[in-house]
Formats: structure tokens, C-alpha cells, sequence
């Protein structure tokens, strides 16, 4: 009797011990986390939209004048509305949000001139005329921008979906739009356009505590008088909705004073951008790692491009400690917790450590009473 009892408990302990598993089995997964990063222009007329609502316009023998030169218009009318630039075209650009016919004379003069810079060519096929514009002869397009007074720069990116991505971001986080260079893939190279970049937006998923980009999609102005919209053009895995293909990113500068010369690198000119807003901070730009002897990294720019760094000049140990105490000084007086800096690590009787100041030269301490 006593045995048999034993033996029940044995078989009440198994399946409960089988329960608990199999409710740890049935547990469901934890969410995954994820993440956008977004910028878009900061400017938009007032009907809503951030760039002129243009189409192509016509030649003399009725074939479009070509999506690039309308682009570019487009483009070339948001520096004329938001820059500063109204010299750009002849007459007032916001009184032209929209586009009135396949001749209207605000803008066909513009995109005519335009062509004739990027040596777009035409013809038909199926009875129906074309227009088109090499990405090769693009960023010639800067010419109309040129003859009217302005300093240009312009930069073809054909990296990773993710690399131009994040490169586009940073130009439109500088309120500067892009041209972009797509194609629906169901029909290969008959459907090449270049819209203008108007937004974009990096999809993250978390793996392993680390940030992975995921999907890629751009608002674009397609150059046919409708509103923008976002397109997709990169999906991690199966693709689960309408895929662009896309080639190249065109990055570009219109600027009224004398741009420095970045010999076709985006980084370089993104790395001379901040050095220019930092002047502070940056002494130079180089495509060294370390910055040189006496210079020292304190910023990086790595994507679809040459790797440029700005660099500081290199601190003293003596001015490390002083940068050191100024920056726990100056942190002290604006947080009323703090009640002294020191250099103690622990900050002495009575105290207590809450922020520090360390690396290169003496270590600095924010401590608050206990």
C-alpha cells in the first residue's frame, strides 16, 4: 500500500513537472523591436506638397521633353521657392505650384534649356515619342543652375539601398532634395524615371541589442502633376508589397556663395558641411582613420563613398584635464543635485558620484551630498 502511494506521487510529480514544461513550450515569443528613422524636406507650399506639381512638358514635334529635365525643374523649384533663388526662373515660383498645359512658358524654357545640358535624346516607339536622359550626363543638369549665377556640386551615388538611404537622409535633414533613378522591375528597362526625392524613411528591426536596417522607401514627386508618394525600393525577405528597382541617387548643391570643392565624394562634402557648422570643433577633413600627427577623430562618415573623418587638434594632457573641469563645472550649475566637481573617484566623505568626466587627461566627478 505504502509503495503503491510512492508510486502515485511519482506519476503526480511527472506530470506536473510535463505541465510546466509544456507551458514554457507554449510561451509566446517575445515582440521584436523595431524602428524608423525618417527625415523629409522642411519647406511645402501651401496646397500641401513640397515641390512644384510639374509634368513634361513638349517639344516642338510633340515628344516629351524627358523625366530628368522635368526633375530637375522640380528640384530647381524648390531652391527658387524656399532658398532664396527666385533668379532660377522668370516670374514669381509661387504663384506656379501647378503646371497649365504641355507649353506653359513658366516652365518650358526651363526644362528645354535643361535638356540641352544633360544631351537627352529622342524618338518613338509605337507611334508614341520619348525623351531620355543618361545617368551619365545628370548632373550636368547643373548647368542651368550655373548660368544664372549659382555654385553647384553633385554627387552619383550607386552603393547599397541602405547606403544611399542614409545618405539621402542626411541631405534632406539639410532640407535639400534628391533626384532618384527607378524602374518597375516587372518591366525591366522600358520604365526607367528619375522623380524627385522628397522624404525618406529606414525601417530597423533589433537583433542581438544592434540596429538592422530592413526596408527602404522614398517620398517622391514623379514629375506628373500629383501629389507624392512614398515608393518602396528595398524589403528584407519575401516582398510583401510593390518593389521599385532603383540604380542611381543623385545628391546635389545649389548654393548663392562659393561651395568647397568635394571631387565627387559625398562624404567628403557631408564631412566639410559639418566641419563648416563646427568650426569650433573641426580643424580639418581627411580620409585618414587617425587624422595625422597632431589631429585626432571625432566624427566619421562611411557610407557609399570614400571613409572621411573630421578632426580635431590634438589635446594636451594638461588641456584635456581643464576641458574636463570646465565641462563638470559647467554641467554642475545646471543641475541643482550636483553640489561640487572632483577628482575623486568616489567624491569624498559625504558625497556621492553621479556623472563623470573621463578618457584623456584627469578624470573629473559631479558628486551630489548624501
Amino acid at each position: 500500500m505504502k509503495s503503491k502511494a510512492i508510486k502515485k506521487l511519482k506519476i503526480v510529480s511527472l506530470v506536473g513537472l510535463a505541465l510546466l514544461l509544456g507551458l514554457a513550450w507554449a510561451a509566446p515569443p517575445a515582440l521584436a523591436e523595431y524602428r524608423t528613422l525618417q527625415a523629409e524636406l522642411k519647406q511645402s507650399f501651401k496646397e500641401g506638397g513640397h515641390t512644384p506639381r510639374w509634368y513634361q512638358t513638349e517639344k516642338s514635334d510633340g515628344k516629351p521633353i524627358g523625366c530628368g529635365n522635368t526633375a530637375w525643374a522640380i528640384a530647381f523649384g524648390y531652391y527658387a521657392a524656399f532658398k532664396g533663388m527666385p533668379n532660377l526662373f522668370d516670374g514669381n515660383i509661387l504663384a506656379h505650384y501647378s503646371q497649365t498645359s504641355r507649353t506653359d512658358p513658366f516652365v518650358m524654357p526651363a526644362m528645354e534649356e535643361i535638356a540641352r545640358y544633360t544631351k537627352s535624346t529622342y524618338g518613338t516607339y509605337k507611334g508614341k515619342g520619348w525623351g531620355r536622359t543618361l545617368g551619365g550626363n545628370m548632373c550636368k543638369g547643373l548647368k542651368y543652375a550655373q548660368k544664372k549665377g549659382l555654385f553647384t556640386r553633385c554627387f552619383r551615388l550607386r552603393g547599397t539601398e541602405f547606403d544611399k538611404a542614409r545618405q539621402a537622409k542626411a541631405w534632406l535633414e539639410q532640407d535639400k532634395p534628391g533626384i532618384l533613378l527607378i524602374n518597375d522591375p516587372k518591366t525591366a528597362f522600358s520604365t526607367l524615371h528619375y522623380p524627385v526625392v522628397e522624404g525618406v524613411r529606414i525601417k530597423q528591426k533589433k537583433v542581438a541589442g544592434k540596429w538592422h536596417d530592413r526596408d527602404v522607401d522614398y517620398l517622391v514627386n514623379l514629375g506628373g502633376g500629383d501629389k507624392s508618394k512614398w515608393i518602396n525600393v528595398r524589403q528584407v525577405g519575401k516582398d510583401t508589397r510593390m518593389r521599385y528597382g532603383s540604380f542611381s541617387l543623385f545628391l546635389f548643391d545649389v548654393s548663392k556663395t562659393k561651395l568647397a570643392k568635394a571631387d565627387g565624394d559625398i562624404n567628403m562634402a557631408l564631412c566639410q558641411d559639418w566641419c563648416a557648422a563646427h568650426p569650433d570643433k573641426c580643424a580639418k577633413c581627411s580620409k585618414h582613420v587617425g587624422c595625422g600627427v597632431g589631429y585626432s577623430k571625432i566624427k566619421s562618415w562611411k557610407d557609399a563613398g570614400k571613409n572621411y573623418y573630421a578632426c580635431e587638434k590634438s589635446r594636451t594632457r594638461t588641456q584635456a584635464t581643464k576641458d574636463h573641469k570646465a565641462a563638470c563645472e559647467k554641467w554642475c550649475s545646471e543641475h541643482s543635485e550636483c553640489a561640487k566637481c572632483s577628482t575623486k573617484v568616489g567624491c569624498g566623505v559625504g558625497y556621492k558620484k553621479i556623472k563623470s568626466w573621463t578618457g584623456y587627461g584627469k578624470n573629473w566627478y559631479a558628486c551630489k551630498k548624501r
